[in-house]
């Protein structure tokens, strides 16, 4: 007898469902973890992309702090020592951490961390730089401004030399227009149209303007190097002129703060050549000085005077709080191995100072830029050199505008050195060569990144 056996429809329908319901479980659950693990990548690159900024800062902070407190002072303002003898500080945010560490050697070595916590329970994102640093002087480049630069006139001139290498330089390191170099850079931070006028001026160098800006070349003007010079070119160089200026112009501040003593006249035996313009005389007279100032920390109200002698013996430093006007036969004798600093105006305040450099200007016997040097504070709106002054140093007065103002002749010492300043105008004939000695100056020198590297 045979037996007949039936499977009903019902469970074949049921086993069906189970089996794609299964199947379809399992799609579900790997979408699910697919999408999941997606947005866990996407999150943590997005805490990734974010934890730069906060490293960047960590490292700004530790540059900051070592160009205020200067590698001697790494110490101070709650850095605290490790172990291995770094300096460390840490920063905490809702969600964040940063680690910022300097090694005190020279030059620091700055390592920044930063560490964010996802929202994931075994989620930490973490990222680390390491950088070198190198001391920077502040003139980098010849004449440098914060806003449009105007080259007006006729023959002016800007070029560069070395007053520390005698095949750069004349006699004793003066500028020598044989043995000129073309680092006479002139850039500007503003980003307007024709922020940078050079008119018919001759640059040895480069010309900048900061990012958008533009620069207008009159017939005759020519910027760019010697042998472009040298064949008789005119226009800009090709590779010689950019449009990324973007510096930082910190506010002065004065060095010391109340305790400055009175300048006082003297009579002092010095040799003809150190005071009087143009003379090689060695023989020996009694001068009589209206001020005189040797090492030490001095103070003026305020200077104004077509006549007064200024003689510096030591490392002066001088405070003048209003006014600084030089005229006619006034004039500042720099001996060799002596320097001035001179700083002008306030750090706050709404009474305009200004300076004048005219006379028989500034006599810098130590023939380096570097021992004459001009500080302009927050409150020194304007700055000029004209006449039959020479000016020998560096000039940086961010909210000044400086004039130069050239004569009839075309005297090749007008101005040597460098300057940072809130603009530029130059009239008349003149010229202006960038000392590149000045790269080497510690004061005003600041610690730059110089090497990055992620860890």
């Amino acid at each position: 007898m045979r037996r007949s056996i039936r499977i009903s429809n019902a469970g074949s329908t049921l086993l069906v469902t189970v089996f794609t319901s299964a199947i379809l479980g399992i799609i579900l659950a790997s979408y699910l973890t697919l999408v999941r693990n997606q947005h866990r990548s996407v999150v943590s690159s997005q805490y990734y992309n974010i934890a730069l900024p906060l490293v960047e800062a960590g490292i700004e902070e530790a540059i900051t702090h070592i160009n205020v407190n200067g590698i001697g002072g790494i110490g101070n303002d709650a850095w605290i020592i490790s172990q291995n003898g770094d300096y460390k500080k840490n920063r905490t945010f809702d969600n964040a951490t940063l680690e910022i560490s300097i090694d005190p050697s020279s030059p620091p070595i700055i390592v920044s961390k930063a560490s964010f916590t996802t929202p994931y329970s075994d989620g930490l994102v973490t990222r680390s730089v390491r950088c070198g640093t190198s001391r920077q002087s502040l003139f980098m480049k010849g004449m440098v401004a914060k806003g449009t630069i105007d080259l007006n006139g006729n023959n002016i001139l800007s070029d560069s030399y070395n007053s520390s290498v005698p095949s750069m330089s004349g006699p004793g390191g003066i500028y020598d227009p044989n043995k000129r170099s073309d680092k006479g850079d002139v850039a500007t931070n503003s980003g307007l149209i024709n922020s940078l006028s050079l008119g018919n001026a001759t640059i040895f160098g480069k010309v900048s303007t900061g990012p958008g800006g533009s620069i207008a070349v009159g017939p005759n003007g020519a910027a760019g190097s010697l042998d472009f010079h040298n064949n008789g070119n005119s226009g800009i160089q090709t590779g010689w002129s950019t449009d990324d200026m973007n510096l930082s112009f910190p506010d002065v501040e004065l060095p010391f703060s109340g305790g400055g003593t009175t300048p006082q006249a003297s009579t002092v035996s010095i040799k003809k050549k150190y005071f009087i313009p143009g003379s090689n005389s060695s023989a020996t007279v009694n001068v009589d000085f209206d001020y005189t100032m040797d090492t030490g920390d001095y103070v003026l109200s305020s200077f104004s005077s077509g006549s007064d002698m200024i003689l510096v013996t030591g490392k002066a430093v001088l405070h003048v709080a209003g006014n600084f006007k030089m005229s006619g036969s006034a004039q500042i004798v720099i001996l060799p191995g002596a320097s001035l600093d001179l700083y002008v105006g306030q750090e706050s305040g709404t009474s305009e100072s200004t300076t004048q450099i005219s006379g028989n200007g500034v006599a810098n016997h130590s023939v380096q830029a570097s021992s004459f040097r001009y500080w302009g504070l927050k409150t020194n709106t304007k700055f000029s050199v004209g006449g039959n002054a020479k000016f020998m140093g560096t000039v940086y007065a961010p909210y000044a505008a400086f004039t130069m103002n050239g004569g009839g002749g075309r005297d090749p010492y007008d101005f040597t050195g460098a300057s940072i300043t809130g603009s530029v105008q130059m009239n008349g004939k003149f010229q202006f060569h960038y000392d590149e000695d000045l790269q080497t100056m510690d004061v005003g020198a600041s610690w730059q990144v110089t090497s990055w590297e992620e860890i």
